[in-house]
């Protein structure tokens, strides 16, 4: 079973009315905050907020290996690391850019990967467990940035308020995770067929039982679980770089420890609206509301959180132009047939 084909997103009506919502929030955070004063902050940062942008590359790069430890074919095909980081870049600058749920990108990745040998189910199995893991190291890298605050700020009531919410989260990520040894997608195709919403989902049963198959067999494999695990968490921590960079051009040093804190705080707020394109207004919310325990004034938060902005731009808007371009020229290249 393969997916050869380039993905199409059609525009999502949910997802533009959450866009239209979010992007409302953000004006009206920079608006009531006072825009000139966040532009004034970027503006004296100057040229230092490209070595901001580019050390994301660093965090991506461990995903990357995260999701190669996870990866391969049926029969033990591999994909190189070069490839597959172009791969991951570009499936993260679409969630980060499009108006697609999240998801979009992980479509993209479905459709590259499968164009490299390696069978959809095996692909979308990785995706699965990846993702997970990835949930529950983000998990304990929220717990972490708790703690850490809860020992920098003795009287401070957010560790209080987030520990049920983070003990919630890591209960039903624990339970998938569980639940992935089993027969998941075919059960739940079935559940869904007898409320009347998984008809089609019955005819794919084969191929899900051999999804299934495929992450009950990652299951199986210990040591590729714990490279994942450690290479994602190592990812989120490595994001602390942004945050630690972005305060101290900004001109609001903090310490590495503190920003270790703020970024893990930020991450699950930002986590939390994965259903608003580019979290546009969450991640704005997040960064007032947490980066207060850290003293920062609104105006640094929001231009930290700006900066970020830009680091999408910097390295989305390529990603998605070599994408488009690449994808002109694999559908100039089929012949008349292929491309029905």
């Amino acid at each position: 079973m393969s997916c050869k084909s380039e993905p199409t997103f059609k525009l999502n009506r949910k997802g533009l009315i959450l866009g239209l919502l979010g992007f409302a929030a953000f004006c009206a955070f920079f608006i009531s905050r006072g825009i000139g004063e966040v532009l004034g902050l970027l503006r004296e940062a100057g040229w230092l907020l490209v070595p901001l942008a580019l050390w994301h590359l660093v965090p991506l790069a461990f995903d990357t290996l995260a999701w190669r430890s996870v990866l391969r074919g049926e029969n033990g095909q591999r994909i190189g690391l070069a490839r597959l980081f172009g791969i991951r870049w570009t499936g993260e600058s679409i969630n980060a850019l499009l108006p697609v749920f999240s998801i979009g990108g992980e479509v993209y990745k479905l459709s590259r990967v499968t164009a490299h040998s390696i069978a959809l189910t095996s692909a979308a199995a990785s995706i699965v467990v990846d993702t997970t893991l990835a949930l529950l190291s983000e998990i304990l890298f929220v717990v972490c940035g708790i703690a850490v605050l809860a020992s920098l700020h003795d009287n401070a009531s957010l560790p209080q308020g987030l520990a049920a919410g983070v003990a919630i989260a890591a209960t039903v990520a624990a339970l998938v995770f569980v639940v992935q040894r089993g027969h998941l997608f075919e059960q739940l195709a079935r559940v869904l067929a007898k409320i009347g919403l998984g008809e089609a989902w019955l005819k794919q049963l084969g191929n899900l039982r051999q999804l299934d198959a495929r992450i009950h067999a990652l299951h199986q494999d210990p040591v590729a679980l714990f490279r994942c695990f450690l290479a994602r968490f190592a990812a989120w921590t490595l994001g602390t770089g942004e945050v630690w960079l972005g305060l101290q051009v900004l001109g609001h040093p903090i310490s590495l420890l503190e920003a270790f804190a703020l970024e893990s705080l930020c991450q699950a707020v930002r986590t939390a609206g994965f259903a608003v394109p580019g979290a546009l207004g969450v991640q704005e919310g997040g960064y007032i509301l947490i980066g207060r325990y850290f003293g920062l004034d609104d105006s640094t938060a929001l231009a930290l959180s700006l900066a970020r902005r830009v680091r999408d731009l910097v390295l989305g808007v390529p990603a998605l132009a070599v994408w488009q371009f690449s994808a002109s020229k694999r559908l100039l290249g089929k012949k008349p047939s292929e491309k029905v």
